[in-house]
């Protein structure tokens, strides 16, 4: 756990700039579930990891987790974790699901962009294309020619039948992390 940070780090990932420093995201996840509230960070190291940063908040983590429509149970989703992923340009993404811009009904796929190494965060918008229904579990990757593109599941082809739960796989890919284009996967 980052200096100062109560609660657990999870899902740590270490992607490498362009310029060599090493950018860890993590999750934090409070001792108690809603104080301190669980947030998304970054801390980076200029010396192959033998020190690190303090760490960076990119912003608060307002999951609510996925449940089956029908039933109200819970899905097994990613909702403690996300993924970053960096561009040629040495811009860094991240995504995650979050429940912000839906009252707190269900989680959408959000990203932020840092144009700086992780020291700052864009404002976290919406990448999956029917925020009214349940997304969940991204991943995030960016092309060569730095387009990004981020993977997730919804229930938007969810059905009546209650012994049922179709979850749908979607690609949306952006050039500018505004504007995104999706496709179904599977």
């Amino acid at each position: 756990v980052p200096a100062g940070a109560v609660g657990q780090t999870t899902g740590n990932r270490i992607v490498v700039l362009p310029n060599g420093n090493l950018v860890n995201f993590f999750s934090i996840t409070g001792a108690v579930a809603s104080n301190p509230p669980s947030w998304l960070g970054v801390m980076t190291s200029r010396d192959k990891g033998v020190t690190w940063s303090a760490p960076v908040r990119i912003a608060t983590k307002i999951t609510m987790g996925t449940r089956d429509p029908h039933t109200g149970k819970r899905v097994r989703d990613g909702s403690d974790y996300g993924a970053i992923a960096v561009a040629p340009n040495g811009d860094l993404w991240v995504t995650w699901q979050d429940a912000r811009y839906t009252l707190l009904t269900l989680d959408n796929i959000l990203v932020s962009r840092s144009r700086d190494g992780g020291q700052t965060w864009s404002t976290p918008s919406v990448v999956n294309r029917v925020p009214t229904t349940a997304a969940f579990t991204p991943g995030i990757a960016v092309d060569p020619g730095g387009r990004v593109a981020v993977t997730y599941h919804d229930l938007r082809t969810n059905t009546s039948d209650p012994a049922t739960l179709p979850a749908s796989v979607w690609l949306a890919t952006s050039c500018d992390g505004v504007n995104w284009a999706e496709v179904a996967v599977a």
